[in-house]
């Protein structure tokens, strides 16, 4: 995964009617903009620790925290339909035309909504470990227990989910390495060498503590828009589109790529045999030269993978 570059923090980007959205920037101004959207918990942190990449690259990445996520302002009542007005807003700050959008696994629902919702400005989507509609039957039947039990307590007692999430914050402020440690188990085995890499041991923990810096809100938010209907149909997606789903993967099944590829019209979905849900790490220089428009390479350290009609 290379060496860790230092982070700054966060610049606040103002919005109409007093929010402000927490970005970082990497890369040149002058550079192709790359919007990437984080997982779900997650911030504008979720990246790969090797900013030098996107560098070499000759790509500007713009990675917002959403509200009440990292830095941003919460907005309790938002929808993840309301998310393309605030990458547009965001856009526009930085006086960014058109631009290409990536995001992973609970960060798909919100790249979907920009590409269909702002055609004219993305150039490219690219979806790694997505999320897709859960308000569909059998969406959940191939997840993993711990999520279906989870998602069922959201759709079934969202009153109860704030209270669970903060419960689950206060362990993880007392205690980050034990809740990594029992995180860990879940993960496929590509996932959980690749953040045992020596100098990478508090990757997940700083990522988590990061995504619920401001309390448990955001990420009860985040939870309870996860479980709701999108707002906007990916079939109105006309930007070309690219998915990358591990099939090791143990905690967002390989069945919601297949639905997203098959719902976007002419997405092109690949699956590392070996991959885990942290695939995008592995995938990023593949993932950004995509985006910038060169022609796939392949995954590097992954064998070939196949293709899915």
């Amino acid at each position: 995964m290379g060496q860790p570059t230092p982070r700054t923090p966060g610049r606040l980007i103002p919005l109409p009617g007093g929010r402000g959205l927490a970005i970082d920037l990497v890369g040149e101004p002058g550079a192709l903009p790359v919007f990437l959207f984080h997982g779900l918990p997650g911030s504008r942190v979720q990246r790969h620790p090797d900013d030098r990449i996107a560098l070499r690259l000759g790509v500007r990445l713009i990675l917002p925290d959403r509200p009440g996520c990292g830095l941003s302002t919460p907005a309790p009542r938002r929808r993840i339909a309301d998310w393309p007005r605030d990458v547009e807003a965001i856009a526009d700050a930085l006086d960014i035309g058109s631009f290409a959008v990536g995001a992973w696994s609970g960060g798909a629902p919100y790249a979907c909504a920009a590409a269909a919702m702002l055609p004219h400005r993305v150039s490219r989507l690219a979806l790694v470990s997505p999320m897709a509609p859960l308000d569909r039957p059998g969406a959940l039947d191939s997840a993993p227990e711990f999520a279906r039990r989870g998602f069922q307590l959201v759709r079934a007692a969202p009153i109860l989910v704030g209270p669970a999430i903060a419960s689950w914050r206060r362990s993880l402020l007392r205690d980050p390495d034990g809740v990594v440690r029992t995180l860990l188990p879940r993960l496929s085995h590509a996932d959980r060498a690749l953040l045992e890499r020596p100098g990478h041991p508090s990757f997940l923990s700083d990522m988590l503590i990061d995504a619920v810096q401001q309390g448990h809100e955001g990420l009860a938010t985040e939870l309870k828009l996860l479980a709701s209907p999108w707002g906007f149909d990916p079939a109105a997606i006309k930007a070309p589109t690219r998915i990358w789903h591990g099939a090791d993967d143990r905690i967002v099944p390989v069945s919601m790529a297949s639905h997203l590829a098959a719902a976007i019209p002419g997405a092109t979905l690949e699956i590392a045999p070996e991959g885990g849900h942290f695939l995008a790490f592995e995938a990023w220089e593949e993932m950004l030269l995509w985006l910038r428009g060169a022609p796939p390479e392949g995954f590097g350290a992954y064998t070939p993978p196949a293709r899915v009609p």
